[in-house]
Order: structure tokens, then C-alpha cells, then sequence
């Protein structure tokens, strides 16, 4: 049986006007106020951890960028006024969506704060418009975005194969997983999966798709892998506590956005004997970008996010994540590198303390 749905929380939200709480944090983060024609205002989720969650920034930029666009399917025409065309400008096909992002994190942001974001038309061509947005708190630049709109064309059509994992009944809840590592406070593996693990948005759903077996039941090997490859992968199920507008196609798009920065850090930490060789001290976004294929785009229902790491380096990690829709389509491919800062664990030093 599919897991239901369950009501969200209150959860705390940073406006200007302080922190309140809400039950659909998604829903208001990305109901940016417009302060001039290029100027927006979002609010932030307030997390344990302080920082602004770096899946905030990308949706919010993203939204920022689009109420810029006209004609982007989702958005009212009274959410994007018009402005002086250019000479010789030629006008955007109508119903463009998202086709690509690419964020620079620069600082850390502070998620009691709101965040201002400044929107640059950089040019609207025929088939692309082009946006480049900063994310600024306290005049300090948070994210440097490009992103780029294009409505679809007929062309040619090929996709990467959707892995084969168990289905979502056959999977196992990100949150419960955490809670019940928490029990254990003596194992430090279990002592580095609360500081970091533990950590899932509201918003998001995830669960963990075992690594055999398949959608069908049947058994079969879900990637024919070698072992250094395969301990470096992690195959997610992922949608959205909150009901988004299946009408508004830019609103998924961002939504999806959200979902994205999520779980990209523990694959790279995969295979690395985490909690038994290292010691995990903190792990930092650096760069996000993402490619969004093709409709449809469907927060609400569930999603698979397979992701891997090919490469790590000192204290940088790159993920790469492909998100299919649960029919089989590939709709979303991610890249992420990240700071990832760890260190070994002297055996002596361990020793003598559990001793003490």
C-alpha cells in the first residue's frame, strides 16, 4: 500500500514582519513579494541547523527569474507587469518553462532573515530568454543564479533508463530512519547520521529504495555496477508534503527545485567508513545546477531521485542526480558539487576514551 499523505505541521516562517508559523511552508516561500519591477522579496524556513537551506535559494531565485518572464506558463499577467521592449526585441513564444539553472552559492544565509532577490533581464530572444538573479541578505550576496526559459519544441527524443529499485511501499522513510538511529547514541556512526542525517525539510517526503529488487517485484539487480560505483549510489523516492497547483507548471518546476538539494551530501559520504575511519564535521553546497527535460513536472506525486557521486577530492564532492517520474520519464537531471569537510579518526585517542 502507498503511504497516504499526512497534513503538515506548523512550522516556523521568517517575514518581515517576524516569525509566524504556517502549515504550508512550500507555499509561502515561493509566494515571493514584488517590490519593484526586478525586485523580489522571499520569505525563510526556519531550520534547526540556522543556515538557509540551499534547496530555498534555488526554488526562490528560480521564482524570482520567471515572474520576469512573460508569458511563462503558471505565472498571472499581474504578477508580471510589462516593460519597455527593446528595439527591434522580438516577442517570446508563449508558455515557456525552465530549461536550465545554474547557482554559485557565495555565503551562508540566515534562515530568521527574509531574503531579497534582484532579478537582471539579460536578453528575451524568439525560443530562450535568459535571467541572471542575486540572493541577498543584509547586502550581502547569498547566490549568484543564471536561469534560462524555452518553450518546447518537436525535435529529436532519447532518455537514460530508469533504474529498477523497490517501489515506495518496499521503502523506508528518511525520517523514521533518523529517529530510530537516535536511539543509539553510543554507536558513532549513529552519533554522525543525527549531527548530519537528520535534517530532512518539512516539505519534503523522502523515502530509501532498497538497492534489489524491483518496481514489478521481481528480483532483478537494480544497476549492473562494479562495487566501488554501486557503494556510491543511493535511489530515492521524493515528493512534496504539500499539494502544489498541477495547473501551474513553473510552480512544480520549483517545487522540484526544492526537493533537489536534498541527500546529495550522505551519497558522497557513502563507502567512506564514516563514523568508523572519519569523522563527519560539516558539509557546505557550493555549486547547484539543474536541466529540466521535459512536462510533466509533478511535485505532488512521488518521484525518483537516483544519485551518485563519481568524484570527491580533499574536501570537495560531486553528485549527480537523474529524477524520473514514476511512469519512467526522465524529466530532471542534477549536479551538485559540495564542501565536505571530514576528519580521520585516531584509534588510539577513541580508544582511550571509551576506557574512560
Amino acid at each position: 500500500r502507498m503511504p497516504d499523505k499526512k497534513p503538515p505541521k506548523p512550522y516556523p516562517v521568517a517575514t518581515p514582519k517576524g516569525t509566524v508559523q504556517v502549515r504550508d511552508v512550500l507555499k509561502n516561500i515561493l509566494s515571493l513579494e514584488r517590490i519593484d519591477a526586478n525586485v523580489f522579496r522571499g520569505n525563510s524556513q526556519v531550520v534547526p541547523w540556522g543556515r538557509v537551506f540551499g534547496g530555498q535559494l534555488v526554488a526562490q531565485g528560480l521564482m524570482a527569474a520567471g515572474m520576469t518572464v512573460k508569458g511563462i506558463t503558471g505565472i498571472r499577467k499581474d504578477e508580471n507587469p510589462e516593460k519597455e521592449e527593446e528595439k527591434g526585441a522580438k516577442p517570446p513564444k508563449p508558455n515557456s518553462l525552465a530549461h536550465v539553472v545554474h547557482v554559485a552559492f557565495l555565503r551562508a544565509g540566515d534562515a530568521s532573515k527574509p531574503i531579497i532577490y534582484t532579478v537582471e533581464r539579460v536578453r528575451d530572444g524568439r525560443s530562450f530568454i535568459s535571467r541572471s538573479v542575486h540572493g541577498t541578505q543584509d547586502g550581502r550576496i547569498l547566490i549568484s543564479m543564471i536561469a534560462q526559459f524555452h518553450a518546447n519544441q518537436e525535435g529529436i527524443v532519447h532518455q537514460s533508463r530508469m533504474p529498477i529499485v523497490g517501489d515506495i511501499q518496499d521503502s523506508i522513510n528518511a525520517d523514521n530512519q533518523a529517529k530510530k538511529s537516535l536511539q543509539s547514541e553510543e554507536d558513532s556512526k549513529k552519533r554522525m547520521f543525527k549531527r548530519f542525517k537528520f535534517k530532512t525539510p518539512p516539505p519534503a517526503e523522502v523515502y530509501i529504495a532498497p538497492a534489489m529488487g524491483s518496481r514489478s517485484g521481481s528480483g532483478r539487480s537494480w544497476m549492473k555496477e562494479s562495487l566501488e560505483s554501486r557503494g556510491r549510489r543511493q535511489t530515492f523516492w521524493i515528493r512534496s508534503q504539500e499539494k502544489i497547483d498541477p495547473s501551474n507548471a513553473f510552480l512544480q518546476q520549483c517545487a522540484i527545485a526544492y526537493l533537489s538539494d536534498w541527500a546529495l551530501a550522505t551519497v558522497i559520504l557513502k563507502g567512506h567508513g564514516m563514523g568508523t575511519k572519519r569523522r563527519f564535521i560539516t558539509s557546505a553546497s557550493l555549486d547547484h545546477s539543474m536541466w529540466f527535460h521535459s512536462p510533466p513536472f509533478d511535485a505532488n506525486n512521488w518521484l525518483m531521485y537516483d544519485v551518485h557521486s563519481p568524484r570527491a577530492e580533499g574536501v570537495r564532492g560531486f553528485a549527480v542526480g537523474r529524477i524520473f517520474s514514476r511512469s519512467g520519464k526522465h524529466v530532471v537531471t542534477v549536479c551538485q558539487e559540495l564542501l565536505v569537510r571530514t576528519e580521520v579518526i585516531e584509534k588510539n585517542k577513541t580508544q582511550i576514551q571509551s576506557r574512560l
